[in-house]
């Protein structure tokens, strides 16, 4: 490598003329000691061995990027999952060279900008029309040992108002015993279906779809929990070709802000807020997801269910509570993704309790089905959710987008790099209580990873 020789020998010449120039009358006091030269030629001669040394580490790492890049260019969606757990970094795939790099934090992130147009719609405010950031993701994982974990996420976001809004998205602390359990602790997503966990809210490149399912769109105001402030264990154990997984959890209960009359808010117009400096009620929220990973001719398979428990208050825009449910929420899930298809279906069974009037249990339901096929860098999918949400149910009546709906979505994903793609989404969607009210949105994005 011609700028490791002239990085060497410029070296040796500013080492030697340093040395000369530091103990110049030293030397020439001894310079009929022979013993003294020696010591100079070998001092020499250890810089040139070390400048020799990091010279070959460099050329190794600049391979190893460079194997790393052509493995990228061909690699499925679930590397792009696991690249928000695991950043690439030089010494990750060389531990030997670049050892004072062990200790470094590698900063990485997503960020996406937006143009979008849709039909009128009941509110104007909700109407969108021209371009837009979306969202501005950075996100560490500092290395703190062999067992030790830990993950820092902060999302950058710019509101209806213009304003920048700053949100701690994720901070967990873990330990990890084994494949088998990692204890978790901190504001984490909630594993409820497969998409909540395994898509990170601020990493839109990362899903194939331009758009997260209404109902569990936090831009949107999802209707169920999408983050909680508590603790978290997740594991697996490998059974035959397969693997059984696990995540269960304990954390604050989540309430419903601004969700009464007078304010800004009106009926029905709070939001799920997650308590992350105190539990409001004292009531915990508690949860399982189990699932089943094949292995041999149904690799690419993955089949669960989940389960979640906890008391949601709502509150007025002056912070009195008014009213309080029990949510109880079980269902089932399956993804695919394998032979270049990949498709994604949750359903959500409500039996939520009202601990306010007595009026007894109200069941609601909500699900969605994605289908997308890969033909080269070029991914079509198709989505179709629906919600059918008991207005009767104080959990729901309190929320902005607690209402029954149906969603239709087509889109199409281009990746211009394994970290960049282009979207291209148009969906219907139909509100069929409290109203009715049917709206038509087209929407464009370019969303990249770091």
């Amino acid at each position: 490598m011609a700028e490791g020789k002239w990085f060497k020998n410029t070296t040796i010449f500013f080492v030697g003329t340093l040395f000369l120039l530091g103990g110049g009358q030293r030397i020439a006091a001894a310079s009929d000691e022979p013993e003294h030269i020696r010591e100079l030629e070998q001092k020499l001669e250890k810089n040139s061995q070390t400048i020799d040394m990091l010279s070959r580490k460099l050329k190794e790492v600049e391979e190893t990027m460079a194997e790393r890049k052509e493995k990228e260019a061909s690699g499925s969606s679930e590397s792009l999952v696991a690249s928000t757990e695991q950043p690439v970094t030089p010494q990750a795939d060389n531990p030997g060279a670049f050892s004072f790099l062990d200790n470094v934090t590698w900063l990485h992130g997503f960020a996406d900008v937006n143009f979008g147009l849709s039909s009128s719609r009941k509110n104007p405010d909700d109407r969108i029309r021209g371009f837009s950031v979306g969202l501005l993701d950075f996100y560490l994982t500092p290395h703190l040992g062999d067992n030790v974990k830990s993950l820092a996420e902060v999302i950058f976001q710019i509101d209806k108002q213009g304003d920048v809004d700053v949100m701690l998205q994720r901070l967990q602390l873990g330990y990890t015993f084994g494949d088998y359990a990692t204890l978790w602790a901190g504001r984490y997503h909630v594993p409820l279906g497969y998409w909540t966990a395994a898509f990170p809210h601020g990493g839109r490149q990362l899903q194939t779809s331009l758009q997260r399912p209404r109902f569990i769109n936090f831009d949107e105001g999802g209707i169920i929990p999408t983050m909680l402030n508590g603790v978290l264990t997740t594991g697996r154990f490998a059974i035959g070709e397969g693997n059984l997984t696990y995540d269960l959890y304990g954390a604050n209960g989540v309430k419903i802000k601004s969700s009464g009359m007078g304010g800004d808010a009106g009926i029905g117009g709070g939001l799920l807020d997650t308590d992350d400096f105190k539990d409001d009620n004292n009531d915990f929220t508690f949860g399982a997801n189990v699932g089943f990973e094949f292995g041999g001719e149904l690799e690419g398979l993955k089949v669960g269910s989940h389960w979640l428990r906890g008391r949601v208050d709502g509150y007025d825009p002056a912070n009195t509570r008014l009213k309080s449910a029990e949510l109880n929420i079980l269902g089932g899930y399956a993804y695919y993704n394998a032979n270049n298809w990949e498709a994604i279906a949750e359903f959500y069974q409500f039996f939520n309790k009202d601990l306010s009037d007595g009026s007894g249990t109200h069941t609601s339901s909500a699900g969605f089905v994605q289908v997308a096929h890969t033909l080269r860098r070029l991914t079509p999918y198709a989505r179709f959710e629906i919600a059918d949400l008991d207005q009767s149910d104080s959990y729901f009546n309190q929320q902005a987008n607690g209402t029954s709906y149906t969603r239709e979505a087509v889109g199409v994903r281009y990746d211009l790099t394994p970290q960049a793609a282009l979207k291209l989404e148009g969906n219907h969607t139909s509100i069929t209580d409290r109203g009715s009210e049917n709206f038509d949105e087209l929407r464009m994005q370019f969303a990249i990873r770091f």
